[in-house]
């Protein structure tokens, strides 16, 4: 940016600008700041030199103190370095404002200004045949001079800020406190850092997002029928934002609505698994394993023996009724009973012996090796005993069970 011509500007402007700004007061303030700074930093500089001149000579022993000693230097520098620099700031600020006020004492006032305009009109109004050419030029004489030094006077004034404002030093951060050689600690130290921050933002964000559903909840709690409207309302004037802000509310009702019914289900089954899924189990073994197949007993053949014959009949055929009657005991010894012969099995001969009369069921029964199995007649037959039974009527039950 090029700097004002202020030869080109009447005085008026100059004084005008001048006058009307802040003052030194704003500039005599900085300078007592930057000031009362630099006595901080010196009694901060000290207060540590002394430390570390204790710490090296008599607390410590060791390459302890001599590493605290050496990573404490650059700060103690550093606290050096900005004490000066304050103090140097401070009185460029309290030069600052001495050019302004010296610039403001060397400007012509707008009251003189004023007079000079004033006075020159008057001598024109009275310039009769030129008898006040000569005050005439010397009015506008003093203006020139007047312009002149305002003129002047705002260049210095620049000239002097200028140079005030590019002398002024920034303070620069402080540097770490630590051993030499620890720049690469430091690096590490920004990189973590800088990891972190996503993190940080990931954690900040749902931190909000937590504190925005517990809000939620309670004034739901609290008040459910204005919610309920006001998300109502929300949803007729921007269906998408009202989405956005009501999801966490709407997603714990879905998730309440889905886990009471189901979730406790789940769990109950689950908890009571030990109780019954035993006997599930036993059930459904059960009913995989088929059940055992009956085999028919393998009976060797044996040389001329046919096997035997199993014949069914009407299990009412079976049941006779016989007759036995009563004969007295015949001379010479006791009668055999007829044997039937080709049978399968031999009928043991019965003695006839006077029995008295009585009645009896003959039932036919199948031979051992062909009852393998449940039949209809089994077990629907008395068995008569064998004592009781005679000649005959075992003959004649013999010949019909064939």
């Amino acid at each position: 940016m090029s700097a004002p011509i202020w030869m080109a500007s009447p005085p008026e402007v100059h004084s005008a600008l001048l006058s009307a700004g802040p003052g030194p007061g704003a500039l005599l303030a900085a300078a007592a700041q930057w000031q009362a700074l630099s006595t901080q930093y010196a009694m901060a500089a000290t207060e540590l030199t002394e430390l570390l001149g204790s710490a090296a000579g008599g607390s410590w022993q060791g390459p302890s103190a001599a590493q605290y000693v050496a990573s404490h230097t650059p700060y103690l520098a550093w606290l050096t370095q900005q004490s000066a620099t304050s103090a140097t700031n401070a009185t460029l600020q309290e030069t600052a404002a001495a050019g302004y006020t010296a610039a403001l004492a060397a400007m012509p006032t707008l009251a003189e200004l004023a007079a000079n305009h004033m006075i020159h009109g008057v001598l024109l109004a009275t310039n009769f045949l030129g008898i006040n050419t000569i005050p005439i030029a010397l009015n506008e004489a003093d203006y020139v001079r007047m312009w002149v030094q305002a003129a002047t006077t705002m260049s210095v004034y620049q000239g002097v800020s200028s140079t005030a404002l590019a002398a002024t030093t920034p303070t620069q951060p402080s540097p770490m406190i630590m051993a030499p050689g620890g720049e690469m600690s430091r690096m590490s130290a920004d990189m973590t850092s800088m990891a972190a921050q996503p993190q940080a933002l990931e954690s900040g964000t749902a931190l909000d997002s937590s504190n925005n559903i517990t809000d939620q909840l309670m004034r739901f709690m609290t008040n459910p029928l204005g919610t309920l409207q006001d998300m109502i309302q929300d949803f007729m004037k921007n269906p998408v934002a009202a989405f956005f802000a009501w999801f966490p509310l709407l997603f714990f009702i879905a998730y309440e609505a889905f886990f009471i019914p189901f979730g406790f289900t789940f769990w109950g089954v689950l908890l009571s698994a030990p109780a019954w899924l035993p006997i599930v189990l036993g059930l459904a073994l059960s009913a995989l394993v088929p059940p055992a197949a009956v085999e028919e007993p393998a009976h060797d053949d044996e040389p001329g023996r046919e096997p035997a014959r199993i014949e069914r009949r009407n299990p009412q055929q079976d049941l006779q009724l016989a007759h036995v009657p009563s004969t007295p005991p015949m001379p010479g010894g006791s009668s055999s009973a007829p044997t039937v012969p080709s049978s399968p099995a031999s009928s043991p001969a019965v003695p006839a012996t006077a029995t008295p009369a009585y009645m009896v069921y003959a039932v036919q029964e199948d031979p051992p090796a062909a009852r393998f199995g449940p039949t209809l007649n089994e077990g629907a037959g008395a068995k008569a005993p064998a004592a009781g039974i005679s000649a005959a009527a075992a003959a004649a039950a013999s010949a019909r069970s064939r």
